[in-house]
């Protein structure tokens, strides 16, 4: 699988902004500019930038319509497999296997979201995605 544009456009913003790596949620602003951003934030302001929509913000969190926590309404439009970010493994048996060598298995982590807020780096997840996108997209944007 290749990267569609939008994803590697998520791709360089997570190498290029590795100070905003937050966690917890979507993202936190101050006065319309991210303080800090989860990594499905971060992919979310870049959707929204190449849409031209501007960012939801609601008393100063990013929200993907009403949720500040997953990509809940955009997440199929993104090609993710869920809010969260969920990798794409045939079984739960293969996980560990097809993880070996990165960091993301440590922790059991099988999402993007608790991967991010789990100590993965920004620079170790736009690595991981571009190293193994079918792992983490269902289709190429």
């Amino acid at each position: 699988m290749e990267l569609g544009p939008l994803q590697k456009k998520w791709v360089q913003y997570l190498k290029d902004n590795p100070t905003l790596q937050g966690s917890g949620y979507l993202g936190i602003f101050e006065e319309d500019k991210p303080k800090e951003l989860c990594c499905l934030g971060a992919y979310l302001i870049c959707y929204n930038a190449s849409k031209n929509v501007s960012n939801k913000i609601v008393n100063g969190n990013l929200v993907d319509d009403y949720d500040n926590s997953g990509l809940s309404v955009s997440y199929d439009e993104l090609g993710l497999l869920d809010a969260v970010g969920a990798f794409v493994f045939f079984d739960n048996e293969t996980f560990h296997q097809d993880m070996e060598g990165v960091d993301f298995g440590k922790n059991n982590n099988r999402d993007l979201a608790s991967a991010n807020d789990g100590g993965v780096t920004w620079l170790e997840i736009a690595e991981f995605i571009e190293q193994q996108p079918e792992k983490v997209f269902t289709k190429s944007v």
